[in-house]
């Protein structure tokens, strides 16, 4: 695995975190999980109880992406 750049400053990847425009990202994020799990219970085909699923992880990993990030930052020594 490549190792990982993080071009943004500790603060800016905070800042962004506090933001409205994540906010923006988040509910969005949380309405399309909201109505992937809506569309779960009535599903019977396999493959597609399969996909939504991945949609659902997919969502859910983006969501956790500026925490990462922060952690990732934290754990180099790269708080400032």
């Amino acid at each position: 695995m490549a190792e990982q750049v993080i071009m943004g400053s500790y603060a800016a990847h905070k800042e962004f975190v506090a933001s409205v425009l994540w906010l923006d990202y988040k509910n969005e994020l949380l309405a399309w999980i909201e109505s992937v799990r809506d569309e779960l219970e009535t599903e019977t085909d396999p493959s597609r109880i399969r996909h939504l699923q991945g949609v659902v992880e997919a969502c859910r990993n983006f969501l956790a992406l500026p925490r990462q990030i922060l952690e990732i930052m934290e754990a180099q020594g790269g708080k400032q």
